[in-house]
């Protein structure tokens, strides 16, 4: 929900943003944009698809999404491809903003592989939920992190 309204408050400031749905488990973003999760960002890196193929309009002006698409046998090392550098590497260039929308980092290790590839992580965490050494424990692995307490989960 956080990486959805972002992408949508950026676009109203009339940036180009695209939003990539890495939740490959459960995603989400599709539905918070109304569009299909058929095909996504896991035919991409497979190989299956072409960026051009899976890149939807958004109903919102400035912004596209790039779905999970099929679940991955294989999450943490298709997001720490080759293929996934390359692939944040070219949106960077065509968009102002690329989000990247993640598990929850403490429950699933696919979002280190994605860490390393990315300029900004924004940890959103349960105030009076998350403990400290869990926070901790991100921070050492995201040292580039800025932070949000959020009292919905």
């Amino acid at each position: 929900m956080i990486a959805h309204r972002l992408a949508l408050a950026l676009a109203e400031l009339r940036n180009k943003v695209v939003a990539i749905d890495c939740d490959v488990r459960l995603p989400k973003l599709h539905s918070l944009f109304e569009l299909p999760n058929d095909r996504g960002l896991t035919n991409l890196l497979d190989g299956d698809a072409k960026l051009q193929d899976v890149l939807q309009a958004s109903s919102v002006e400035g912004v596209k999404l790039l779905a999970s698409g099929p679940p991955s046998a294989h999450p943490p090392k298709l997001l720490g491809s080759p293929q996934m550098v390359n692939l944040i590497d070219g949106l960077k260039r065509d968009f102002d903003f690329v989000i990247l929308d993640t598990p929850a980092m403490l429950a699933v290790a696919d979002i280190t592989a994605v860490i390393p590839n990315v300029d900004s992580v924004l940890l959103v965490a349960r105030r009076c939920h998350t403990r400290r050494e869990s926070l901790r424990s991100v921070k050492r692995c995201c040292p580039v992190f800025d932070f949000a307490t959020n009292l919905l989960t």
